[in-house]
């Protein structure tokens, strides 16, 4: 049995209307806004046993012994970008879950670069950056300096994010 011309055509037609409306119709799952990523840096189980421990022999836990972990939360890319630096940053900060009881007594550093930002300095997107760590000052002061506290705990939390 052979099948007219004129009905593949229609056919045809058909199935273009169909795909082009198909095409036209289906929802594009739209991407998440970008964020910046806040670690927030927490005592783990065993902190204030460590702390104890240090503080008795009279010197500092090794780095790698502290007992550490970090909540990741995000701030909407476009409202960071508003108030970037000092104590507009900070106040985004704040509205955290979490954040703002610790905000008061913590060190806040530029993931990219270590740099810290207080309310009166530092900006939180500076050459590209996308996270930032919040380190409570009881933790940063298990370290040798500032500096050493970043270091060694950005190194630690890489697996976090």
């Amino acid at each position: 049995m052979r099948v007219p011309r004129a009905a593949l055509i229609v056919g045809l037609v058909v199935l273009l209307a169909a795909a082009v409306v198909y095409a036209i119709t289906r929802t594009v799952p739209e991407r998440p806004p970008p964020t910046l990523q806040v670690l927030l840096i927490k005592p783990g189980n065993f902190f204030a046993e460590e702390a104890a421990e240090a503080a008795e022999a009279g010197g500092r836990v090794p780095p790698e012994a502290i007992d550490l972990t970090a909540d990741a939360l995000d701030l909407p890319l476009a409202e960071v970008a508003e108030h970037p630096a000092g104590s507009a940053f900070l106040d985004q900060l704040r509205k955290l879950p979490g954040v703002g009881a610790v905000l008061d007594m913590a060190l806040v550093f530029r993931v990219r670069d270590g740099e810290k930002i207080t309310a009166d300095s530092g900006d939180a997107l500076s050459d590209s950056n996308m996270s930032v760590l919040i380190v409570p000052r009881e933790i940063a002061a298990l370290f040798d300096s500032e500096r050493s506290a970043f270091l060694q705990i950005r190194m630690r939390v890489s697996g976090f994010q």
